[in-house]
């Protein structure tokens, strides 16, 4: 039921879907599959923050960054108002916060984020504006921007 709504809500705009991941993906498609549900209405557009975030981050050989290590290294909490760390309804307001982060261009590398590097045992790096890293955002951000989001 709640897919369905889900595909009806979305069915009504032209949409692109952000996610933390081809994992989300991936995820959805293999349980409406199971679940025999039909999801040829749904959007194919998808983006995903993780690929554009560790481009950022220049965390190289480390690939995947998780979703509460980037919102360490750009100071976003999991708190109150978001929930823990891979609650549904919490991953989705952090990478909601994250795109609105490289919506604005204003993305600030929190005094946290070394501890991130030290974790994975790497040196200090030189912060990089996230438009010289990801030029493929500029479209999407001319997109979001000219519908007024």
């Amino acid at each position: 039921m709640v897919i369905k709504r889900l595909g009806d809500w979305i069915g009504r705009y032209s949409v692109q879907i952000v996610c933390w991941s081809g994992t989300d993906r991936r995820q959805l498609l293999t349980e409406c599959q199971a679940k025999h549900i039909d999801l040829s209405a749904f959007p194919t557009d998808w983006a995903d923050l993780q690929a554009f975030y560790t481009s950022i981050m220049d965390v190289g050989s480390h690939g995947c960054v998780s979703l509460g290590d980037v919102a360490t290294w750009f100071g976003i909490e999991f708190d109150e108002s978001t929930g823990h760390a891979h609650s549904a309804l919490a991953d989705a307001r952090v990478t909601a916060k994250l795109l609105k982060q490289v919506m604005d261009g204003d993305y600030r590398v929190s005094p946290r984020a070394q501890e991130v590097r030290q974790r994975w045992g790497m040196g200090e790096r030189a912060q990089t504006r996230l438009s010289s890293k990801c030029p493929e955002l500029g479209d999407l951000l001319l997109k979001l921007k000219a519908e007024g989001k």
